[in-house]
C-alpha cells in the first residue's frame, strides 16, 4: 500500500495496512536528528497546550503576582502557532518562537499511556514499551551513519541502544569518553595513593599489534555453526572499525568536548552542532538536566521552561548558522506531562498525555497540531494531516516515533511494522 493523504483520509477510523511512504515524502527527509529530553515530565500547559482559566485545570496563571504587571500568562500567536507566554517568568519562550515559530510544529495530545518514568521514557524514545529496543537516535545513527566514527552519541545517559551498541556512543556526564581518546587528559590521582599515575597501562606499538592479533584470532575461532554467531562477528567487526575511525578523527570530538566537566544545555547544544557539522555522528541525544518532576512545587516549571527555551534558541541558531537546519530534525520531548490540578503540596503528579515540539528538516512550521479537551485528555486526530478529527484516532507514542523516522527518510515500516506513521508535521 502506498501511503498518500487521500488513502489515509479514506481509511480514517478503519484498520490500516502497513504503510509505505510515497517517493515524494521520502525525498523530503532530513539526514540528522537531535533529541532534546526534558526528563521528569514537563507541564505542557505552561507553553504548548494552554488551558488558561479552565475550571478543572490549574494552569500557570495560578502563580501570577498581581503587583507585577509583566507576570501575566497569555496565549500569543507566532505566525499561526499559538503558545502560552509570560514576559516576567518565561521570556525566553517568547524569544524562541519569535525567532523560530515559522519552523516549529507543536504536537499536542500525544498519548504515552503510562505514568511511570522509565516506562514512559522507553515509549517516547523508542516508540515501543521495551528498553531492549533501540531509540530513535540509535536507529538514525545505525541507518544513516554507517560510514561515520559513531552513528549516534548520547550525552544524557538515558539513551537506549538496544542491539545496536556498536554504532552508538556515550560521552558520559562529564565527557569521560575524552579520557579514552586522549589519556593525557586524565587527572592525576590523589596524593594519598602514593606514586600511582594514570593511565596505569598504555600499550606501546608492538603490544597493540599483539592485542589486535589476539582479538582477531578469538573472533576467527568462533564456530559459525552456532546460532547468531555470524551477526555477533559482524557486530564485533563494526565496533572495531568504528573505534578505528573514532581514534583517527578524535580531534573533531575533543575539540568540541569539555572533558571532565559537566556541561549546561547551552554548552551541550554547541557540542551537538559541532559533532553533527563535523560528521562525527548523525544523531545526538541531550537532556537539560533540570528537575521537571515537580510533585511538590509546580511553580518551578516556569524557570525550567525559560531555561530550556534559552538553550533551544542556542541549538537552533547554531544549526542554522552551520547550514544544518534544513536537513536536521529537532525533536523536543518529555516522557509525560503533569496532572490538570495541583495536589495538596502545590505540585502536580504524573499525566500520560503530553506534547512535543518538532522543527527543522521537512517539518512545516507555524502550526499547532492535535489537541486535548478541557480535561486534558487526548483528542483523536487524522494522522495524515495532524488535525483533530472526530473519526480519527488518538496519537500514540508509536505513531509519533514512526513519523519521526519518516521525516528522516527512514522507512518506518522496517522498525514499526503495522504502525501508521504520524505525518501531520510534514503535511
Amino acid at each position: 500500500m502506498r501511503l498518500t493523504r487521500r488513502s489515509l483520509l479514506a481509511g480514517a477510523g478503519a484498520a490500516c495496512l502497513v504503510p509505505t511512504l510515497t517517493s515524494a515524502a521520502r525525498m523530503a527527509g532530513a539526514r540528522r536528528l537531535v533529541v532534546v529530553l526534558a526528563d521528569g515530565g514537563w507541564d505542557a500547559g505552561f507553553v504548548f497546550d494552554p488551558k488558561l482559566d479552565v475550571q478543572d485545570v490549574d494552569g500557570p496563571e495560578v502563580d501570577e503576582v498581581m503587583s507585577d504587571p509583566d507576570d501575566r500568562n497569555e496565549v500569543q500567536s507566532f505566525g499561526g502557532l499559538e503558545v502560552c507566554v509570560n514576559e516576567s517568568r518565561r521570556r525566553h519562550v517568547t524569544t524562541f518562537f519569535e525567532n523560530w515559530g515559522s519552523r516549529c510544529a507543536v504536537v499536542n495530545g500525544l498519548l504515552v499511556g503510562s505514568i511511570v518514568h522509565d516506562f514512559s521514557r522507553y515509549r517516547v524514545l523508542t516508540g515501543t514499551q521495551l528498553n531492549t529496543n533501540p531509540d530513535l537516535a540509535t536507529i538514525t545513527g545505525h541507518v544513516l551513519g554507517a560510514e561515520l566514527p559513531l552513528g549516534s552519541i548520547d550525552t544524557s545517559g538515558l539513551s537506549l541502544p538496544g542491539p545496536y551498541g556498536a554504532s552508538a556512543g556515550r560521552l558520559g556526564s562529564r565527557n569521560q569518553l575524552g579520557y579514552l581518546l586522549d589519556p593525557s587528559l586524565l587527572p592525576q590521582p590523589p596524593a594519598l595513593l602514593g606514586d600511582l599515575a594514570y593511565p596505569q597501562f598504555e600499550p606501546d606499538a608492538d603490544e597493540a599489534v599483539l592485542l589486535e592479533s589476539f582479538l582477531q584470532a578469538r573472533i576467527d575461532a568462533m564456530p559459525d555453526t552456532r546460532a547468531g554467531v555470524a551477526k555477533h562477528k559482524q557486530a564485533l567487526d563494526e565496533a572495531r572499525e568504528r573505534a578505528r575511525r573514532l581514534i583517527e578523527d578524535r580531534h573533531l570530538l575533543l575539540d568540541e568536548m569539555r572533558t571532565g566537566k559537566a556541561q549546561t544545555l547551552s554548552q551541550l547544544s554547541d557540542l551537538a552542532v559541532g559533532l553533527l557539522a563535523n560528521d562525527v555522528c548523525r544523531a545526538i541525544t541531550i537532556a537539560d538536566g533540570q528537575i521537571w518532576d515537580t510533585h511538590t512545587s509546580n511553580i518551578s516549571q516556569h524557570g525550567n521552561f525559560n531555561s530550556l527555551f534559552d538553550s533551544l534558541n542556542t541549538l537552533v541558531q547554531g544549526l542554522e548558522d552551520r547550514g544544518l537546519l534544513d536537513d536536521t530534525v529537532v525533536a523536543v520531548v518529555s516522557e509525560m506531562s503533569r496532572t490538570p490540578k495541583r495536589n495538596a503540596e502545590k505540585g502536580k503528579d504524573h499525566w500520560p498525555t503530553t506534547s512535543a515540539l518538532l522543527l527543522g528538516g521537512p517539518v512545516r512550521g507555524g502550526r499547532v497540531l492535535g489537541g486535548t479537551d478541557d480535561l486534558v485528555e487526548a483528542m483523536p486526530v487524522d494522522l495524515a494531516t495532524g488535525e483533530t478529527y472526530a473519526k480519527g484516532q488518538v496519537l500514540r507514542y508509536d505513531n509519533f516515533a514512526a513519523g519521526v523516522l519518516a521525516m528522516l527518510d527512514i522507512d518506518p515500516g522496517d522498525w514499526f511494522p503495522g504502525v501508521e506513521p504520524y505525518l501531520g508535521p510534514m503535511a
